[in-house]
């Protein structure tokens, strides 16, 4: 199939031209990409073709866009129209490269370059201007059925062209956010803010200067500077290693494999920089790029220009002495020269018989350099080497097996990399970083001593651990304002799940989904709104082709996604930023109708038990703007979550269809004031659970409101007693009191005494002078066991003082007594009041014992907040126990949990208990008034 944009002449089934990128089969879906666009315009040229015959025009004009289009297609742009005497250039559209905003600059330097030269040869005064933006367009076919054309619309396209009036002759003006993403690399000079024609807000321009004079082999730093290396401790001995065995005398070779921003560059350079200081190695290095996958053995002619140290301006006379000069201090022989001196174009008479000849000349230079000292040789990113240079690779790491000589390849995981399996060839699988090193990482770029858990639990589960992304997601949460560092702590100032993709990250994986064929990529798009794992089941519901399988193996063999082999059907994207690629590819409108159509396909497939789906139902119908439905398994969602007793999650569920429910209302679309009711009634008790008294009693409020237009007392009488139990906990007793004599109609005559003798003795501890079992018992007739063992937990202290150890016994065989009558929903807060009572009474054999039991119960995944409250028990028992080390893990481990729970009650209280363990055992004073202070403030 030829390309009717360059001529290529491409195989039948190709989507894509493989020479310019540009789509052979027209894609009816439009896609929302980003792109940096360059305008290209001549200067002067109007003027100048005003006296010169039409012909001479077209034929001058044709020769400029054909050095510009050669151009471009070395840096893999596309060009979307040509404009008169200018050119619309696109990088990141209809394929997108991780490095589009670079390829864009050096792409116009060389444009810039070589025009001029052109221009000389043409001997006419004919100049440039470049202007480039970057950002989010449409990209999509446009025109009527008879002529169509693939083009980006969008506001990006509209500036970038605007600011091409702005721009001086032989110039490149590009915008601050290019600046952002390259100034590590090129310099720019401010030119300060200009006022673009249609848009309210002026924008901040920059003049590309020249590119920045980096050491080869460089790597970016975040915020100016170079962190320390992380959880690569083993990897980086071994390359140590290596380096002792080459200066012994053997050939190794070592390859560093991971995926995109896992570290590679990063091991490479500490192991270069630590060769360089501690080593006497000559080091030569080569990079491989994608772009010069067809020039055979570049990477290899990279090392011999840097060996020569040959400059890219050097004429064809300087190239040989410099060639002829190093090869004579290592005595490479005279036709290793000739052939290197022919791959370069500097020897034209001498003729290559056959490959080998590279292959020889090459070993012959190795060799040579080896005998005067070891050789380290780096090839990065080798999944980009040409086929010539692969070959010529693994003939060397056979054939050098006993010189001086260590190669080092960098590489990600790709089944085109088939290297020697020698005994001297060590594969280093490079993995991410574990939670715990990942914090290490951010602690080291942000220049802080504490995280919050919520901070580094967010960070964690959408990077995965992997560097280059952790590093990319947090400068670009930094420059949206969603944290600060004041004092050497991190605050967060917005909620970190409106934190979107970095655009460096998006594009690393576009690069990859549009390598796939059409069809496939529009599965991977429809699954990317299922989520990162997606059914099988749904997707085919809405694909509603017999082709699915055919797609799904085409996305596994690319690894976008794969089949999960621990649940039939479902597949999961390789990584979540995958998954949210795909997904920034679909515009609003057809994200927000294949969201309504994945929450119609799970009710019609799983209609038997939709409970097990209401979070997902609640998800994709408020993204399908099908508010009625959003709102209703929002609500159901929280319910389920209570049930379990998780009530921080509960209660984010009911926010969500609280805030629902008053968009329905604005639209006057209504909803049942039952369930209007017991959205606010179960919000109370999930806002009381976790500590928000504030917030439950004003939801508690809302509910007894309805309850009163329902009129039905027993909704009243338990909103009332909510609304006590509010009192209680909050500490309110004034308020407690008062409302058990307004509301004392509507209250059980039990839990009006209950309380009555709960805020009497709060507000006077000695009112029972003389105390037994059998007062308790009295006062207590009527309590459920829990409640019983909750009274005596609160009031331990005063039963203790006046009752004396035997009291404290009795109380506690009674409870051993009841425990049968728990029922299962109340049986944790029962045992955990019972290991309460026994803590305070010292008894911590006893303690240990129910603690150990109850771990059978009590789970994080069921019950964050009694799992906290058994993990500070647990501590308590280890500390008095002499298990410092133990005690201090359980209330780390507590207080990692207990950040994402809105409870200050918890956080203070495992704080206090560090202090405690820091102070009075572990005899670490500042620790302890570190977790004092904190304990304070949270309390």
């Amino acid at each position: 199939m030829k390309c009717p944009n360059c001529g290529f002449e491409n195989v039948e089934s190709a989507n894509f031209c493989t020479n310019c990128g540009i789509p052979l089969k027209q894609i009816i879906i439009p896609e929302r990409r980003i792109v940096t666009v360059l305008f290209v315009d001549l200067v002067n040229f109007t003027r100048i073709s005003e006296n010169k015959d039409p012909e001479d025009v077209l034929n001058m004009l044709n020769k400029i866009f054909e050095t510009i289009e050669q151009i471009v297609y070395k840096y893999e742009g596309f060009i979307d129209k040509y404009l008169g005497d200018g050119v619309m250039i696109l990088f990141g559209a209809p394929v997108a490269h991780e490095d589009d905003m670079e390829r864009a600059i050096r792409c116009s330097h060389e444009i810039l370059s070589n025009v001029d030269k052109l221009t000389e040869e043409l001997t006419e005064d004919i100049k440039v201007k470049i202007s480039i933006n970057n950002g989010y367009v449409i990209s999509g076919y446009t025109g009527g059925s008879r002529k169509q054309m693939y083009t980006v619309i969008g506001d990006t396209v509209n500036v970038a062209e605007k600011m091409n009036d702005l721009a001086p002759p032989n110039s490149i003006i590009v915008t601050e956010k290019i600046v952002e993403y390259t100034d590590h690399l090129f310099e720019y000079k401010p030119l300060g803010q200009f006022n673009i024609p249609g848009r309210e807000e002026p924008i901040f321009l920059y003049e590309y200067v020249k590119p920045k004079l980096l050491e080869y082999g460089s790597i970016p730093t975040f915020k100016g500077k170079l962190v320390p290396l992380v959880g690569r401790k083993k990897e980086f001995e071994r390359l140590q290693n290596l380096l002792t065995m080459v200066e012994n005398g053997n050939g190794v070779s070592a390859a560093i494999i991971g995926e995109a921003g896992v570290g590679k560059s990063r091991m490479k350079y500490e192991i270069k920089k630590f060769c360089k200081e501690y080593k006497d190695f000559l080091i030569l290095e080569a990079l491989c790029k994608s772009q010069s996958k067809e020039s055979a053995y570049e990477p290899f002619m990279e090392i011999i220009k840097a060996l020569a140290e040959i400059k890219p301006e050097d004429s064809k006379e300087v190239r040989k002495i410099k060639l002829h000069h190093i090869f004579g201090k290592y005595n490479v022989p005279s036709v290793s020269e000739q052939v290197i001196q022919n791959l370069l174009g500097l020897e034209h008479d001498f003729k290559l018989k056959e490959k080998s000849d590279i292959f020889e000349a090459f070993f012959e230079i190795f060799k040579s350099l080896s005998q005067n000292k070891p050789v380290f040789l780096i090839f990065e990113d080798i999944h980009w080497i040409d086929e010539a240079s692969l070959d010529l690779l693994k003939f060397l790491i056979e054939k050098t097996a006993n010189l001086r000589i260590f190669y080092l390849l960098t590489y990600r995981p790709t089944k085109t990399i088939l290297l020697p399996e020698l005994s001297l060839t060590e594969n280093i699988m490079l993995q991410n970083l574990t939670k715990e090193e990942s914090e290490e990482l951010i602690k080291n770029l942000l220049e802080v001593q504490e995280l919050p858990a919520e901070f580094v639990n967010l960070v964690y589960s959408k990077t995965e651990g992997n560097p280059l992304f952790i590093e990319e997601l947090i400068e670009r949460i930094f420059r949206d304002g969603f944290f600060q560092i004041k004092d050497g702590k991190l605050l967060l100032t917005r909620s970190l799940s409106q934190a979107s993709i970095p655009d460096k990250i998006t594009n690393l994986f576009l690069q990859e989904i549009d390598k796939l064929p059409t069809d496939t990529k529009q599965v991977a798009k429809i699954a990317s709104v299922i989520g990162r794992e997606f059914n099988k089941r749904i997707l085919q519901e809405i694909w509603q082709r017999e082709d699915l399988e055919f797609h799904l193996r085409k996305l596994e063999e690319s690894g976008i996604a794969y089949a999960d082999k621990t649940k039939e059907d479902y597949y999961i994207f390789k990584h979540s930023f995958v998954r949210d690629a795909a997904y920034s590819l679909l515009p609003k409108k057809e994200q927000k109708e294949l969201h309504k159509k994945v929450g119609e396909a799970i009710e019609k497939l799983y209609s038997n038990h939709l409970e097990e789906f209401y979070e997902s139902l609640a998800y994709h119908f408020e993204l399908g703007e099908v508010l009625q439905k959003a709102f209703y398994y929002n609500y159901k969602s929280g319910v389920n979550l209570t049930n379990i007793r998780m009530y921080s999650a509960a209660c984010s569920k009911f926010r969500k269809a609280e805030e629902i429910f008053q968009k329905l209302s604005d639209l006057r679309l209504e909803i049942d004031k039952e369930t209007i009711y017991d959205l606010f009634y179960q919000y109370a008790e999930s806002l009381m659970k976790v500590g928000l008294f504030h917030e439950a009693e004003e939801k508690i409020q809302k509910a007894i409101l309805i309850a009163s237009e329902l009129k039905e007392s027993y909704k009243l009488s338990n909103c009332y007693q909510m609304k006590i139990q509010i009192n209680y906990l909050s500490g309110h007793i004034n308020n407690l009191l008062a409302n058990l004599e307004t509301f004392k109609n509507y209250l059980p005559l039990t839990f009006y005494e209950i309380y009555k003798t709960y805020a009497t003795l709060e507000k006077n501890p000695y009112e029972f002078e003389e105390l037994s079992t059998e007062t308790i018992i009295k006062k207590m007739k009527n309590a459920k066991p829990v409640e019983f063992a909750k009274f005596i937990e609160l009031n331990i202290e005063h039963i203790h003082n006046l009752g004396g150890k035997e009291l404290v016994n009795n109380l506690l065989t009674l409870l051993d007594d009841i425990e049968s009558k728990v029922d299962e929903r109340s049986f944790p807060e029962f045992m955990l009041s019972k290991i309460r009572i026994l803590l305070d009474s010292s008894q911590y054999d006893s303690a240990r014992e129910k603690i150990e039991a109850s771990k059978n119960i009590i789970k994080k995944e069921y019950d964050e907040i009694n799992y906290v409250r058994l993990l500070i028990f647990d501590s308590i028992v280890k500390r008095e126990q002499g298990e410092f080390a133990q005690a201090q893990k359980l209330l780390n481990m507590a207080r990692s949990i207990a950040e994402e729970i809105p409870n200050q009650f918890f956080r203070g209280n495992i704080l206090y208990n560090l202090g405690v363990l820091n102070l009075g055992y572990l005899g670490e004073r500042f620790g302890a008034l570190t977790n004092f202070a904190a304990s304070m403030e949270a309390l």
